[in-house]
């Protein structure tokens, strides 16, 4: 009886160790076409950064404002401006701020931590030609 006991949890031990190692190394779940609104909170924040990064390119505020609504959430113009004040008061990249002040000033946002940013995208010189 213990040689069988013995055998059973050495059997379930092997075998969900075996488990782990597969499903964590040699075949790990690939998420794809997750919607940004299933994003945890740090993943919302990345999104936002790269919405403002796209809108700083291409200035197609209604695609901005697409992807910013796709991430379905009801506190959407506060969370945005909460996000933006504290990527300013962080003192991260000088581009990254310019680039989410620019975003939530388009939208109509404002606050006095965006002043030093604002304009926030530099009008292109031209070479006369």
């Amino acid at each position: 009886m213990k040689k069988i006991l013995l055998t059973l949890c050495v059997g379930l031990v092997l075998g969900g160790g075996l488990g782990l190692y597969i499903g964590w190394f040699v075949a790990p779940a690939q998420l794809t076409n997750v919607p940004p609104s299933a994003l945890n909170e740090t993943g919302q924040e990345e999104y936002l950064r790269l919405v403002a990064a796209a809108y700083w390119r291409d200035d197609n505020l209604a695609t901005a404002r697409q992807r910013l609504a796709n991430l379905g959430r009801e506190d959407l113009v506060d969370w945005l401006r909460e996000t933006a004040v504290d990527t300013v008061l962080q003192s991260q990249s000088e581009l990254e701020i310019r680039q989410i002040v620019y975003l939530a000033s388009s939208i109509g946002l404002d606050s006095p931590a965006f002043a030093p940013y604002l304009p926030a995208k530099p009008v292109e010189a031209s070479d006369g030609s």
